[in-house]
């Protein structure tokens, strides 16, 4: 297996582990649920780490697609730098949720925590989404706006 079929497979893995967790978390605190709001951090924490097995395999596949015919350079550095600005979001995702994981039982410091961990959450989602679509548009050019810009 190559890493462009790798990161492939993986690349969308991280933003549907994140959106499960955030419902989940959702759904945990409408229930009042403990079950389901430590589900939801697994998911978010998983997401975190799903995320790293995507970064890394799109650093090894950016030196296979880089010379392709029909690859715009400009469009794989900015699907780069914005892979880049979304690992970040998932380590800080990942860590607060392991956080929130292991306060769990503690009601004061819990309701702080879950907040955080939805607002991180969910900002790290629009981050993934957005370096998804500039992704699609390094070989997909019928999904590229007129100006190539996302």
């Amino acid at each position: 297996m190559t890493a462009v079929h790798l990161h492939l497979l993986v690349n969308h893995a991280p933003l549907f582990t994140a959106l499960a967790g955030l419902a989940l978390l959702a759904a945990g605190l409408v229930r009042r649920s403990s079950e389901l709001t430590a589900a939801a951090l697994v998911a978010l924490l998983l997401a975190a780490l799903l995320g790293g097995v995507s970064f890394l395999s799109g650093e090894r596949a950016e030196h296979t697609v880089e010379d392709l015919p029909g690859t715009d350079p400009e469009i794989l550095e900015r699907h780069e730098e914005a892979a880049e600005t979304a690992r970040l979001g998932l380590i800080a995702q990942g860590l607060v949720a392991l956080g929130a994981l292991l306060r769990l039982r503690r009601p004061r410091e819990r309701r702080w925590w879950l907040g955080l961990a939805a607002a991180a959450g969910l900002i790290t989602a629009l981050l993934l989404a957005r370096t998804m679509n500039i992704g699609g548009q390094v070989r997909h050019p019928e999904v590229r706006t007129d100006s190539g810009r996302s």
